[in-house]
């Protein structure tokens, strides 16, 4: 997976927005997988993987439904990025949730 800039967590936010709270942690976890088989595919066959992009979280996103960024902050976008962040931390440190 390439490195995590902080557009990725915001964009991660986004995509999670579109699914119920319950299941945000999973698809996160699935969206992260299939960065890294993207990732993989790259660098192994030097060209973008045909479903998930180039290994970045922001070419996996454009595939996904997103939601607009919110104009304002509530309680449910802050935990949804709070969800996205956590996921994306345990991803850099070779943990599962």
């Amino acid at each position: 997976m390439r490195q995590i800039l902080i557009c990725d967590v915001l964009t991660m936010a986004r995509i999670l927005c579109a699914y119920p709270r319950r299941k945000q942690a999973r698809i996160a976890r699935q969206m992260i997988a299939e960065v890294k088989q993207a990732d993989a595919h790259r660098r192994k066959f030097l060209r973008a993987h045909p479903l998930w992009g180039d290994g970045s979280i922001a070419a996996r996103a454009l595939a996904m439904d997103q939601q607009m960024e919110p104009d304002t902050v509530s309680a449910e976008y802050l935990a949804t990025l709070a969800t996205a962040a956590f996921v994306l931390r345990r991803s850099m440190i070779g943990t599962s949730d």
